[in-house]
C-alpha cells in the first residue's frame, strides 16, 4: 500500500510462526551458513545472496514442476525489487497451482507495484484478488485490495460491503479497526 501510495491497514489476523530456515523441499541456510554471512561484507552477501537466487532459478528452470519453488523464487525476487522476475515466478506458479491462495496474492501484489502507484490498482490485480476472494471469502488481503478498487472506480457502497466483511475479522479495539471503521463512514457520508 505504501509503495501504492494509499493508505492500508495494519492487520494481524493471527500470528505463523516463523519459517524453518532449511527444509528438504526448501533448502536453506544453515547455521554456520549465517555465522559465515555476518562476517561478510554487504556487496559479499548481496552477492552471496544473489548466487542462491540464481541457483533456485536455474533447478526450476530445469524441474519447472514446483508451485512451491516458484514462489519461494517470487518471493526472492521481490524482495530484490526484481519486479518482473517476481511476477514470472509467481506467474509460473499460478499457472501450475492454479487455485493456491499464496500464488495468487504473490501475484496480485507484484501486478500493484508495477503499476503506476497514483493510478487505481490494475485490470490484472482486480482480477487476481477477486480469484483469491473466491477461494477464501474471508482473505484479509483481496477485502482490503478490492474495496479499494471499488471505492477508486467511485461505488462507494461495494467498497463498504467488502470492507465491512474486514471489519468484523480485526479486533474491536484495535487501531486497525478504527480506521478502516473510519474509511467506511467517509463512503457514506459522502454519497
Amino acid at each position: 500500500a505504501s509503495d501504492l501510495g494509499v493508505d492500508a491497514p495494519e492487520i494481524e489476523i493471527a500470528e505463523a510462526p516463523p519459517p524453518p530456515l532449511s527444509t528438504p523441499e526448501a533448502p536453506g541456510p544453515d547455521a554456520s551458513d549465517l555465522e559465515m554471512a555476518a562476517e561478510m561484507t554487504p556487496e559479499e552477501q548481496m552477492a552471496a545472496i544473489n548466487s542462491m537466487v540464481a541457483r533456485l532459478e536455474g533447478r526450476l528452470i530445469e524441474n519447472p514442476d514446483d508451485p512451491d519453488g516458484w514462489k519461494r523464487l517470487g518471493r526472492a525476487k521481490r524482495v530484490l525489487e526484481d519486479l518482473p522476475g517476481a511476477r514470472d515466478a509467481y506467474a509460473n506458479a499460478v499457472e501450475q497451482a492454479p487455485e493456491d491462495i499464496d500464488a495468487l496474492g504473490g501475484l496480485a501484489e507484484v501486478e500493484m507495484l508495477l503499476g503506476e502507484p497514483d493510478q487505481p490498482l490494475s485490470d490484472r490485480a482486480v482480477t487476481l484478488y477477486q480469484r483469491v476472494l473466491a477461494l477464501d471469502e474471508r482473505q484479509p488481503d483481496a477485502l482490503w485490495f478490492l474495496g479499494l478498487s471499488e471505492a477508486q472506480s467511485g461505488r462507494p457502497e461495494a467498497a463498504a460491503a467488502l470492507w465491512n466483511r474486514l471489519l468484523v475479522m480485526l479486533p474491536p479495539d484495535s487501531a486497525e479497526h478504527e480506521m478502516l471503521a473510519a474509511r467506511i463512514s467517509e463512503l457514506t457520508t459522502s454519497e
